[in-house]
């Protein structure tokens, strides 16, 4: 088993916190446009390249950091604002979750097709499972105990924290990307792009049993559930595009364009907004009518192009978002309270 290496940074060095200043908008993109809002930074320093999936401990005082491009976990202290732990030695990190139940932290690592487990405190690494090439999106279920991982060319490898093993797979057409769990009727809904369609999955057959078609578009990467209404919201690259999926008919109700190369989606039920984080630069926030039920554009707040991932906690309504390295621009967390 490969060893994970910690290194702990100087407080001096990683400490650069400014709270609550507005961030500018690099160029105006029309009427709908926000100038920016308040949020909070916390600088990244020594973080290159492609930053991927985040993940927060559920006391909320610890955010984990899928840093693919510099081939580490970083782990930020959200009350000392800052980060001082990386965990080196991964090979691709593309997604995290943080089990509370077992004390357990799981990356995902595209480039070994591994995934590592370590405990949350102290990070001693516990296992590394091959699940197959490219390890990508997790989802977890903590009734179970189970996390299910994307991977290689079509499936959910299935991943018992509790015993650190793993507990079979389930087939998919092709590679899957974010996909969500309908804990009620347990299925899985999955992106698979590549098929250009949405695949839902039985979790007691381990089978796909529907397939929907995505109409006139493709590059179908984000998503996100609404238990409550029984929906998805999908969100599509070519051409960029947000859709609304009636989960009981399978079929698309609504559909509107949004900012380019979206990566991440989430839904607030108490606010009714839509979050969209774009490669282009930009956060999409669309509200949803209450009485006809339509979304339309309530502000697009400026990132910077190349950040695609996020995490939202909708019960403070909380955005974290980690946007990459320029080569004038250090990495960094920026918090929005919204």
């Amino acid at each position: 088993m490969n060893k994970l290496s910690i290194q702990k940074k100087p407080f001096a060095y990683t400490l650069t916190v400014c709270l609550l200043i507005f961030c500018p908008l690099a160029e105006a993109i029309g009427q709908n446009d926000s100038p920016g809002m308040p949020f909070s930074r916390i600088f990244l320093p020594g973080v290159h390249g492609r930053i991927d999936h985040l993940a927060v401990s559920a006391d909320e005082k610890k955010l984990y950091i899928a840093a693919l491009g510099n081939n580490t976990l970083e782990v930020v202290d959200l009350e000392k604002g800052r980060t001082d732990t990386s965990l080196a030695e991964l090979q691709q990190p593309q997604s995290v979750i943080c089990s509370s139940e077992t004390d357990r932290i799981l990356t995902s690592n595209g480039g070994d097709g591994k995934c590592t487990i370590f405990h949350c405190n102290g990070f001693k690494q516990i296992a590394c499972i091959d699940v197959g090439d490219d390890a990508d999106n997790i989802r977890y279920d903590s009734a179970s105990h189970i996390a299910y991982v994307g991977y290689g060319n079509g499936g959910l490898a299935l991943l018992d924290l509790n015993y650190s093993r793993q507990e079979g797979s389930i087939p998919l057409s092709a590679h899957p990307e974010a996909f969500e769990l309908d804990q009620a009727r347990k299925l899985i809904y999955v992106n698979v792009p590549q098929s250009d369609a949405i695949e839902v999955v039985d979790m007691k057959k381990k089978a796909v049993i529907a397939s929907w078609k995505i109409p006139g578009a493709k590059g179908n990467f984000p998503m996100a559930f609404d238990p409550g209404k029984q929906r998805l919201f999908i969100a599509t690259r070519y051409p960029s595009k947000c859709f609304v999926f009636d989960v009981n008919t399978g079929k698309p109700i609504a559909s509107w364009s949004c900012s380019k190369d979206a990566d991440d989606i989430f839904y607030d039920k108490t606010t009714r907004d839509l979050y969209i984080i774009c490669g282009e630069g930009f956060i999409d926030d669309f509200k949803e009518d209450t009485t006809s039920g339509d979304f339309s554009l309530s502000q697009r707040i400026a990132t910077r192009k190349g950040t695609k991932t996020a995490l939202y906690n909708p019960s403070d309504h909380t955005l974290y978002i980690a946007l990459p390295q320029t080569e004038k621009q250090e990495a960094e967390l920026r918090i929005y309270k919204f």
